[in-house]
């Protein structure tokens, strides 16, 4: 199993990229890293998805786990919960 020394919601926010059915996505990231002063081996371990269907009145939230042990930790569960009410924030 995978540890990092520090995980914590990623500062940007991206807009801009599409679903296959042309709903705009908007996309939020978690990342880890054990090495403070470097980050060299800083790693997205969870991108949250937010998909906007104006045309089905819905926004969609997509979570993938990039480590699957990373969907049992309490930490990252509590950085995903807060993701999710900030990224619809940013859709509307």
């Amino acid at each position: 199993m995978k540890t990092w020394n520090f995980i914590e919601i990623s500062d940007s926010v991206a807009y801009g990229a599409m679903t296959t059915d042309g709903y705009p996505i908007t996309e939020m990231k978690i990342e880890g890293w054990n090495d403070d002063e470097e980050l060299e081996d800083l790693e997205t371990l969870v991108t949250v998805q937010a998909i906007q269907k104006e045309d089905l009145g819905k926004i969609d939230v997509v979570v993938i786990y990039h480590f699957e042990e990373l969907k049992s930790n309490a930490i990252v569960s509590e950085l995903v919960n807060e993701i999710k009410e900030e990224i619809i924030e940013h859709v509307l």
